[in-house]
C-alpha cells in the first residue's frame, strides 16, 4: 500500500496487522490508540544537503570552481541549521542529529560533537570566508552574491524530508544565503548528478543509506568522483582514508576511523540534517515484532495472539 494514509486506514480497519514507514505525526497519534502498538528503530538513512565543492576540472563547470570549495563556508551553513527544532517539530522525536559522516548504527561509528545552532557563529565563519553583508544578502570581494540553487527531489523521501528542506532553506536565508529551490523528480536528479551538470552554486537535498555493516561505506563517499561526491577529500584526508583501508589491526583501524570522522566533521563536506528513525505500527495482537536497523523486516518469532 504505497500511501501512508491508506496503510494506516487499513491497519485501523483490521485489514492488515502491521504497517511500516509511519509518518511522525501519525506515529504520535497512533501511539495513543490502545489497539495499536508503535515501535521504531534508528536506520542507516542519513539525510543531507550536498553542495558543489568540486574544483573546475571535476565537473561541467564552464571554467569555474564550485562556490562551496571553502570548508569555512560549509561549516557556516551547518551552524545555521537548528536540528533540534526540526527533530522536535517535524519528526516528533523520530530522528536524531548525527554530525559524524558514519551512521550511528554502523560498525566503526564514533560519536562527534554536534554542530550547535549558532547564527552568530555562522555569520562569523561567513565573514572569515570572505562574505560580507549587503542588504539582506552576502557578497564576496568581487561583489558576487552568495546564492544556492538547490535541487529537491520532492516526495521521494517522504513528507517530513520535504518539510525539513523547506525549514532549512529559511534558516539559510536568515544568515544571508539566497536560496532558490527547484523541485525535480528523482530520475532528473540522478541524471544531473551523473552528467556532472550542477551549476557552480548548485546543491541538492538527498539521503543515503547502506547495505554494508561497516562505516567504510560512508567515509568512502568523498574518496572518488561518484554521484554524491561533490566535495572531494583534500590530499591529507584522502591519505587518512586510505590508511583506514590498509590497516588490518582491528583496534588500530577503529582509531583511524574515529580520527577520520572527527576531521570530516570539522571539514564539513555536507550540511548534515538528520538520521532517520523508522516507525512501524501494528495491531496489539501482533507479538514479539522488533524492527531492525536494516532495510528489511525480520518476522522470525513473530506471532498473532488469538
Amino acid at each position: 500500500i504505497p500511501e501512508a494514509a491508506a496503510r494506516i486506514a487499513a491497519l485501523r480497519a483490521g485489514q492488515v496487522h502491521l504497517v511500516e514507514a509511519v509518518p511522525p505525526l501519525d506515529a504520535e497519534v497512533l501511539g495513543r490508540d490502545p489497539a495499536v502498538r508503535v515501535v521504531s528503530s534508528v536506520q542507516k538513512l542519513a539525510c543531507r544537503l550536498y553542495l558543489n565543492g568540486r574544483t573546475k576540472d571535476g565537473y561541467e563547470s564552464g571554467g569555474r570552481d564550485g562556490l562551496f570549495v571553502d570548508p569555512k563556508l560549509r561549516l557556516a551553513l551547518n551552524h545555521a541549521v537548528d536540528r533540534e527544532a526540526i527533530i522536535a517539530k517535524i519528526f516528533h522525536g523520530l530522528a536524531l542529529a548525527n554530525s559524524s559522516p558514519v551512521a550511528s548504527v554502523s560498525y566503526g561509528y564514533a560519536a562527534q560533537p554536534p554542530y550547535p545552532y549558532d547564527p552568530a557563529q555562522s555569520q562569523a565563519l561567513l565573514a572569515e570566508a570572505g562574505w560580507k553583508r549587503a542588504g539582506k544578502g552576502l557578497v564576496n570581494a568581487n561583489g558576487e552574491a552568495l546564492t544556492l540553487q538547490l535541487l529537491l527531489p520532492v516526495k521521494h523521501y517522504g513528507q517530513a524530508f520535504d518539510e525539513t528542506v523547506s525549514a532549512v532553506v529559511e534558516m539559510l536565508k536568515a544568515v544571508g544565503v539566497q536560496v532558490t529551490v527547484q523541485t525535480v523528480d528523482f530520475g532528473t536528479l540522478l541524471q544531473t548528478l551523473t552528467k556532472g551538470t550542477l551549476p557552480p552554486n548548485g546543491g541538492f537535498a538527498a539521503c543515503r543509506t547502506s547495505n554494508n555493516l561497516d562505516g567504510d561505506d560512508y567515509v568512502r563517499d568523498w574518496a572518488s568522483t561518484t554521484l554524491v561526491n561533490w566535495t572531494p577529500y583534500p590530499a591529507e584526508l584522502l591519505r587518512l582514508y586510505q590508511s583506514t583501508r590498509r590497516q588490518v589491526d582491528a583496534r588500530k583501524r577503529l582509531a583511524l576511523l574515529a580520527d577520520l570522522q572527527r576531521r570530516v566533521r570539522d571539514w564539513a563536506p555536507v550540511v548534515s540534517l538528520y538520521q532517520e528513525k523508522k516507525a512501524y505500527a501494528h495491531a496489539a495482537r501482533v507479538l514479539r515484532f522488533t524492527p531492525t536497523q536494516e532495510l528489511n523486516m525480520d518476522f522470525r518469532g513473530v506471532a498473532l495472539k488469538r
